[in-house]
């Protein structure tokens, strides 16, 4: 084939560059670096036993730590990639996040737990240079049913190297502790994609250049709406933190209820990132049919999916769970995602991608504390418990989202706005 769409960027008149398939395969290529969450997941009973007498909530800093350190990179990510450029900053993060991750290999007879920290903290600096980059293209380039289309696919990219992650890294686990990093090294498949063929949006930003000049001169509002901080706090912070509890006790639940070991762990991981795969696959299709009801809907099937996870007695039910939640949950961030776009000025949508990112990374890092809290009050439900209370805010949330209109997810599929350019 040949080249596949015609954008003009920021609702600009101007006939912008079109994007070709390997155009297309550049913009994916980013989507891959997203996955990098599940890579310590399958590690942290290894990571425990190895650092004996390191504090839980140390060996799961090295996790959290990322999203801490991705917060600030994603918002400045997004505040200046228009002027910095796209392909850069991306080729810049792909390196940091390939490097930064995998050094530890290099150190199986290591004591201290802080190079491990450090490891993450790298992978954090790069993760928040590319995380908001891939929503961002195609929120700028796209409208109407093809920018839902082409975010649930780029969430099934997302989710399906996570699950390729986890697998290795659950494998490579069970070798010894150090070979999980070895995972990061897959990353530079995709890495040659993002280089050579990751299309440069410079264009972009003198758009947004004008109109940034143009609402200084009074001529254009470009305020963000309140709405968007709504959509970030809700579905990218805590209800975001809800969902990723499945993941990070996977390894302990398994290992204390006698039904897996790490390699079970990454099975886990790759449910619940199966689970995301099958949300883009349905988003659209979702969206479409539900409309506003989509919050509710797929909240109510992220909270099933939690119940049953913390009453799960084999990997298979522990499993199901967890697919329940990657595709309830991921399914109702990406709405999130969408509405935002939608209601954001089109100059803005960078930053305000940035901002999701952002709540996502911070509630990665909340969830060490999240998963101690749960435990301590309703120490009764035993390690499970943050399960429990989430599934319980996740439900109440969701019934209530289900009498919400969120006219931002219906001005993405109202009439007249089904072209596939924006």
């Amino acid at each position: 084939m040949s080249t596949a769409v015609t954008a003009a960027g920021n609702g600009s008149p101007s006939a912008a560059p079109k994007l070709t398939i390997l155009n297309m395969l550049g913009i994916f290529g980013l989507f891959s670096f997203m996955a990098e969450f599940t890579i310590m997941t399958p590690s942290i009973a290894a990571f425990s036993a190895h650092f004996d007498g390191t504090p839980f909530t140390t060996i799961m800093l090295a996790n959290t730590i990322t999203g801490v350190i991705g917060i600030p990179m994603s918002i400045l990510a997004g505040a200046t990639v228009n002027k910095i450029g796209y392909r850069p900053m991306a080729i810049v993060g792909a390196l940091i996040m390939i490097f930064g991750g995998a050094f530890p290999f290099l150190m199986p007879d290591l004591a201290e737990y802080w190079p491990v920290i450090f490891s993450r903290i790298l992978v954090g600096v790069g993760y928040g240079l590319i995380f908001p980059l891939g929503g961002a293209f195609f929120i700028l380039y796209f409208k109407g049913k093809k920018r839902s289309q082409l975010l649930g696919a780029g969430i099934m990219v997302q989710f399906g190297f996570a699950i390729l992650f986890s697998l290795v890294a659950g494998m490579l686990t069970d070798i010894a502790w150090n070979y999980s990093f070895l995972t990061y090294l897959i990353s530079l498949v995709p890495f040659v994609f993002v280089a050579a063929f990751l299309p440069e949006a410079k264009h972009l930003g003198a758009e947004a250049d004008k109109a940034k000049a143009a609402a200084q001169a009074g001529t254009i509002k470009q305020k963000i709406p309140h709405a968007t901080y709504a959509y970030i706090v809700v579905f990218g912070l805590v209800l975001w933190m809800m969902y990723i509890v499945v993941n990070f006790l996977a390894s302990i639940i398994l290992g204390e209820r006698g039904i897996g070991d790490a390699g079970a762990a990454g099975l886990m991981a790759s449910c619940f990132c199966l689970g995301n795969v099958a949300s883009g696959l349905l988003f659209p299709h979702a969206v479409g049919f539900l409309k506003s009801r989509t919050f509710g809907v797929f909240g109510i099937i992220a909270a099933a999916g939690l119940v049953v996870a913390y009453l799960s007695d084999s990997v298979m039910m522990y499993g199901t769970g967890a697919f329940l939640i990657g595709l309830g949950g991921s399914t109702v961030y990406v709405a999130a995602q969408n509405s935002i776009g939608n209601i954001s000025p089109k100059p803005r949508v960078p930053f305000t991608n940035g901002l999701l990112t952002a709540a996502m990374n911070l509630a990665s890092f909340f969830v060490a504390y999240w998963i101690t809290f749960g435990q301590e009050a309703l120490p009764s439900f035993g390690t499970g418990a943050p399960m429990v209370i989430g599934a319980a805010i996740v439900a109440v949330t969701s019934v209530v989202c289900l009498f919400i209109p969120f006219k931002g997810i219906r001005m993405g599929i109202a009439p007249g706005t089904s072209e596939e350019t924006a």
